[in-house]
């Protein structure tokens, strides 16, 4: 059941997707004033480079921020997928801010290869369970359904017969 939209609709959709992408590029240049701001201040007072550490915690959300505008922009719907996604990204640039941390503070990286290999592992089962449930597939007539999507429908077809037989 295809549904066309109406030149109204289409606008309010190509407005929001506007909106969402000048909100990242407003982010990224507020980003990047702060951040040359603060490390004009670092430079000034001591020779610690402190700077890192707002810097690489702010790319946290940065990196949020534009894939969630990746996201909408490209129509990825299905929950599934995004929390993948948002779970991968969180993962590689908290690793990021964690690795720059043990290296500014140690000189050497140590600590920070725990919580990566262990929340890596995480990260992977999260992979494993999203490609065993809520993968889509092409069923026999050309649609594309996740295996929870095939069990909702065949689920349908029971309460169904079910009610057809009362």
């Amino acid at each position: 059941m295809s549904k066309t939209l109406s030149d109204k609709e289409l606008r309010k959709i190509a407005e929001h997707k506007v909106k969402f992408r000048y909100s990242v590029k407003i982010h990224v240049i507020i980003f990047i004033l702060v951040n040359s701001v603060l490390l004009f201040i670092n430079l000034l007072t001591i020779e610690f480079l402190w700077v890192v550490f707002p810097f690489f915690s702010w790319l946290i959300g940065i990196a949020i921020h534009w894939l969630s505008y990746v996201l909408y922009a490209r129509g990825v719907y299905p929950g599934g997928k995004r929390a993948l996604l948002y779970t991968i990204t969180a993962y590689l640039f908290v690793m990021l801010l964690l690795f720059v941390t043990n290296y500014i503070t140690l000189g050497v990286i140590n600590w920070a290869l725990y919580p990566t290999i262990f929340a890596g592992a995480g990260v992977l089962i999260y992979i494993f369970v999203y490609l065993l449930f809520f993968r889509e597939e092409l069923t026999e007539n050309g649609e594309k359904k996740s295996k929870i999507d095939k069990a909702v429908d065949k689920e349908m077809e029971k309460i169904a017969r079910k009610r057809n037989e009362l």
